[in-house]
């Protein structure tokens, strides 16, 4: 019986395969589940996260409905959660050319502010630029980098299965692979990264018809209470977490 663990990059999944349907409030267990083999045992499933920051979101709500689905999961029997943060650094970025001003800000100028902005860039030698924020996951990518080779040299798990498309891992899944050991690709996305498919045992695409049978009871459990399922996350047109 081959000892399998299944590694999911949260943020990954979401934005590539769970955004924009009614399946964001994912049973990870039976997720994991559904990607091994039936003769194959599964380890456990760990799932690397960061907790929204509201900077990263338009939506001031999805950061308190993403923190509702981190409580979920921790409490899910074989799922382990590791999370990273979410910083929010000042970054100056130049302001896309060839556009009118109304399609590059939010809210919209009013029509003074605009005719000043196009006098001052067409005065200007250099793109004009703004400060901005600029949201980033910081840690996660490493954790699971960190714990996929960690699992291999205890020898923890025969197998690992990765859940994300993201490349920064590629090294990490060469080290591993080299080794000896299999370590296989589900992307969420609709391909698979190049690299990845490179250097991995094996890479595919996540078959998403698995995702509805692989839902969380509305209501779940905690050891004080429960945490109940965001309602809006039931409209397939709900576009945050």
């Amino acid at each position: 019986m081959t000892r399998t663990t299944v590694y999911v990059d949260g943020l990954n999944l979401y934005y590539g395969a769970l955004r924009h349907t009614d399946y964001k409030w994912l049973d990870l267990a039976a997720f994991g589940r559904k990607l091994i083999s039936a003769s194959d045992q599964l380890v456990t499933v760990k799932y690397f996260t960061a907790q929204i920051s509201s900077s990263a979101s338009e939506d001031a709500k999805a950061p308190g409905r993403h923190r509702v689905l981190i409580r979920a999961i921790q409490a899910t029997p074989g799922v382990e959660v590791f999370e990273g943060k979410f910083q929010v650094p000042l970054k100056w970025r130049s302001v896309a050319p060839r556009l009118s001003w109304q399609d590059r800000f939010r809210p919209s100028p009013n029509r003074m502010t605009a005719w000043m902005l196009d006098r001052s860039e067409a005065r200007s030698e250099r793109p004009l630029k703004v400060r901005v924020q600029v949201p980033e996951e910081k840690f996660t990518d490493v954790a699971m980098a960190t714990h996929l080779v960690n699992d291999f040299h205890t020898k923890a798990c025969d197998r690992a299965i990765l859940v994300t498309n993201d490349g920064d891992l590629k090294i990490a899944v060469k080290l591993v692979v080299e080794a000896g050991h299999t370590v296989d690709v589900i992307s969420p996305a609709t391909s698979v990264n190049r690299e990845l498919q490179r250097e991995a045992t094996s890479a595919r695409p996540l078959r998403r018809e698995i995702l509805p049978s692989c839902q969380m009871q509305d209501r779940v459990a905690l050891a004080k209470g429960y945490v109940e399922r965001p309602k809006v996350w039931k409209k397939s047109t709900e576009a945050h977490p």
